[in-house]
């Protein structure tokens, strides 16, 4: 059934996504064609300029709505489906609410991953050719390695070798992230679906709240490595980092698991439609 709940999910995420990912995609085509003309024919017409400007701005604001909609696609899906009347149909279903979320999670984390593979492939189509060959280069010589038989993919991965605890705890928080917001809403959300009114205000008010006490946590744990560094002066810089990223990861799966918990029982037991 959880097959079938995330198959369900994806098909209709996939229509609120899918008109965004061809939409940047045509125009980042389109701005590239655009800056080749003006590179080549040299034009400097009002009328050029003018449509060279409005592509822009659409292309602009097409790249934001990707951004946002990231995962806040999901968190409508979720609280619709879930919260709102059309809960009603979902709550009869014979599956479980915590197969509901996992659903809703993982495609949710899925869209948010291909939306930012949409955009990188976007800014690829834009900087193709000598603006990406130039800002390659600029970028061996930031890094020291311009002249040398050390090329960029072997600088990368020589430095992911040696710091391989390091990149992998940063690979975890990357990954991590990517549930966190997402269940950190879901969580705001079955909580302020427990009041009478004005349900998605006081969701929003939690939300907030949640993320003040996440910047506290952050600053705690910034204090403590600091006086760690202190105590152990002979510690290297990178080890200190590790001890950081580990705390964060370790924080972060926490938050995480209580979310996701909090958001199951209230589903279960809690949920108010009124």
């Amino acid at each position: 059934m959880l097959g079938k709940l995330i198959k369900t999910e994806f098909k209709a995420s996939g229509r609120l996504y899918l008109p965004l990912f061809i939409g940047v995609i045509f125009f980042a085509v389109v701005e590239r064609i655009l800056l080749e003309i003006m590179e080549v024919e040299q034009l400097n017409s009002i009328a050029f300029n003018i449509l060279f400007i409005a592509i822009t701005v659409i292309f602009v604001i097409v790249i934001v709505s990707v951004c946002v909609s990231g995962q806040f696609i999901s968190i409508y899906r979720f609280y619709k489906s879930v919260f709102t009347d059309e809960g009603y149909l979902t709550n009869t279903l014979p599956v479980k609410s915590s197969s509901i979320i996992i659903s809703k999670l993982l495609v949710g984390v899925f869209y948010t991953v291909f939306s930012y593979i949409v955009l990188f492939i976007s800014g690829l189509i834009i900087v193709a050719g000598d603006l990406l060959n130039s800002a390659l280069d600029n970028l061996r010589i930031d890094l020291g390695i311009e002249n040398t038989q050390i090329g960029l993919l072997d600088f990368i991965l020589d430095s992911v070798i040696n710091l391989k605890l390091t990149f992998s705890l940063l690979a975890a928080l990357i990954i991590g992230s990517l549930f966190f917001n997402i269940l950190v809403f879901f969580v705001s959300f079955a909580i302020g679906n427990m009041a009478n009114r004005k349900k998605v205000l006081l969701s929003v008010i939690i939300y907030i709240g949640i993320v003040n006490v996440l910047s506290f946590i952050s600053a705690g744990i910034a204090l403590f490595v600091n006086k760690l560094s202190i105590k152990n002066y002979n510690m290297l810089g990178v080890d200190l980092l590790n001890i950081t990223l580990s705390i964060i990861l370790a924080v972060m799966v926490v938050i995480c698991l209580a979310s996701y918990f909090a958001t199951n029982k209230i589903i279960k037991s809690r949920l108010n439609l009124e």
